[in-house]
């Protein structure tokens, strides 16, 4: 099924809005960024996997030392929650098809 950029958008806003609440840095500043350093792109990675797991979890705010002494700055602790897991809207979230997209590609011969 093709897409259009416009599909895009709900998610790009939703990546954007993480990464400023994680990071106090909005969208616009990463997609200027020339070159991202190293912390960065850890940083970009793991708000790729906090998206993911967003609606598994639940963020908890770390205390300022605690974000001193984060590999990559994060404002949040992101716990999984057996809770939220278990709950049925988890298997109609998009993160959970994409993870069951995935795993059944890697179960094929073309995955």
């Amino acid at each position: 099924m093709p897409f259009s950029l416009s599909d895009l958008d709900p998610g790009l806003a939703a990546f954007g809005a993480l990464l400023e609440r994680e990071y106090s840095r909005p969208l616009a500043d990463w997609r200027d960024c020339e070159r991202f350093t190293e912390r960065e792109s850890l940083q970009i990675s793991c708000a790729l996997g906090l998206l993911l797991k967003e609606s598994i979890a639940d963020v908890v705010p770390r205390l300022a030392d605690e974000i001193e002494g984060s590999e990559t700055g994060g404002r949040y602790k992101w716990l999984l929650s057996d809770a939220k897991i278990a709950a049925p809207a988890w298997e109609g979230s998009w993160q959970w098809q994409l993870l069951a997209e995935i795993d059944n590609a890697s179960k094929s011969s073309s995955g």
